[in-house]
């Protein structure tokens, strides 16, 4: 395993052309994947994911477009990345091709949404180099995606944002069934700016990368009605308040929840704030949050020797990550690379020397504490290290969702545990938690939670005090 600074040498943080930087950054990263992908699916990297092969090659095909048509769209060239991905993507999505992926439903449906993202901001060159059946494929395949029953949390946005590629170009889809969707999305609104995850779930990073992220990007295309906007862009803006705090002095963010497989996936919300036009901290600050992170995942030992990104978290690690992540998963990361959409001279990549040597964060090297009740947690800075003083219960329908979710703390310094196998001593990962044994073999833990509030600098459960920074 490697890191992509000893692949692809240090990052380039210049303040005068950052956004240079960036662009090779995502370049290097997307660049093994696109290529792999090509080759077809019988040639993706084996990983243990309950989705099927379809759907996993699908991934590794679908999702560099987070990064690639924010690249393209803000005039960046990546001529052979794009040659590979229209080759992949079209025999991906035609059922006369050997290697078609399968229809638009369960895990396919998710990419539904990348590809639909990227028909709609990078046309020239997902839409305009096609043919004629090429495009009656890419369009068939969308709307069938328009129509697809989606889970009942952050997935619906995928329908939604398949069929924004398609109005781009004057194809119709059903109105009725977007506004339904995105009514719904709306029924999972918590205060100060946070989403459940559909009925019952978690407040996690599928806040920053999914909720919002999909909220400011449609924002930021004019798509979607002026009251909407107004009430989605006020949540991002009061959500930032809190979530920067998720941050520590060097860049890196506290693990917490699902999909931690996505990596700098974490920081993309900073970037689709800039993509909206929507200042919900001061730029500098915004941009120096990103380009931290960043800059720590670039140093972590996250690829293969060939420059694939690697399924895990800090490290390879299968273990850590759930059961429907596979070998393409962790390019949802590069939704991170939004910004690079936007013109040099956008105030996000126009901070000055003086502005980004300022704390990223209120209190970066000063102790704060931040009381966050819709996430159930108090967030505690120390010495610029992160620890989350956690509320949650757990998810047990994902693979490590007791350790995931409900451990009593998580921290940017030390991360956490899962466990290796059984309920005995020697497999459990009892950190930040309470295990019981009445015989030395087995262990027992609290997994849930009847009920919890934070007030201050205190949370309590059901059995009274459960901590104080």
């Amino acid at each position: 395993m490697s890191t992509l600074a000893q692949l692809h040498g240090t990052l380039s943080t210049d303040l005068t052309d950052g956004r240079g930087g960036w662009a090779q950054a995502l370049l290097a990263v997307t660049a093994p994947a696109t290529r792999l992908a090509a080759l077809g699916p019988a040639r993706q990297p084996v990983s243990a994911s309950s989705n099927d092969p379809g759907a996993t090659w699908l991934e590794l095909v679908a999702r560099p477009l987070w990064g690639l048509a924010a690249h393209a769209a803000g005039g960046g060239r990546a001529d052979e990345q794009w040659h590979d991905v229209r080759r992949s993507l079209i025999a991906a999505l035609n059922p006369r091709h050997e290697w078609y992926a399968g229809p638009p439903s369960g895990q396919r449906l998710v990419e539904s949404a990348a590809i639909g993202y990227a028909l709609a901001i990078a046309p020239h060159e997902l839409w305009d180099p096609l043919t004629g059946r090429d495009r009656d494929v890419l369009v068939r395949w969308l709307t069938a995606a328009t129509q697809a029953t989606p889970h009942d949390n952050n997935w619906h946005f995928f329908p939604v944002l398949a069929g924004l590629g398609l109005h781009r170009h004057d194809i119709a889809t059903d109105r009725t069934r977007r506004q339904a969707h995105l009514d719904r999305v709306e029924q999972f609104v918590l205060p100060d700016g946070w989403y459940r995850d559909g009925d019952g779930g978690g407040r996690d990073y599928y806040n920053p990368f999914a909720f919002h992220w999909y909220s400011l990007v449609m924002a930021g295309l004019g798509a979607l009605e002026p009251d909407r906007a107004a009430r989605m862009n006020e949540r991002s803006r009061r959500f930032a308040e809190q979530f920067q705090h998720w941050f520590a002095a060097d860049g890196s963010s506290v693990p917490f929840g699902r999909s931690l497989g996505y990596r700098f996936a974490q920081g993309a919300f900073w970037g689709a704030l800039a993509f909206a036009d929507l200042p919900a901290l001061p730029w500098h600050r915004i941009h120096a949050l990103a380009d931290r992170h960043l800059a720590w995942w670039w140093q972590r030992p996250i690829v293969s020797e060939d420059g694939l990104l690697t399924v895990g978290y800090g490290y390879p690690n299968g273990a850590v990550v759930e059961q429907y992540l596979g070998a393409g998963s962790p390019y949802w990361s590069t939704k991170f690379f939004l910004p690079l959409a936007l013109p040099a001279d956008h105030p996000f990549w126009n901070t000055t020397t003086a502005e980004q040597t300022l704390p990223a964060t209120t209190g970066a090297d000063t102790d704060v504490i931040s009381t966050q009740i819709a996430a159930q947690a108090v967030i505690s800075r120390h010495r610029g290290d992160v620890v989350l003083l956690n509320g949650q219960g757990w998810r047990d329908w994902a693979r490590g969702g007791a350790a995931k979710y409900a451990k009593f703390a998580y921290s940017t310094r030390a991360g956490f545990s899962v466990p290796a196998g059984d309920r005995s001593l020697a497999a459990g990962a009892f950190d930040s938690m309470l295990a019981l044994s009445d015989d030395a073999d087995a262990a027992g833990v609290p997994a849930k939670r009847s009920r919890s509030h934070a007030s201050t600098d205190t949370l309590s459960g059901p059995g009274g005090h459960h901590g104080r920074t």
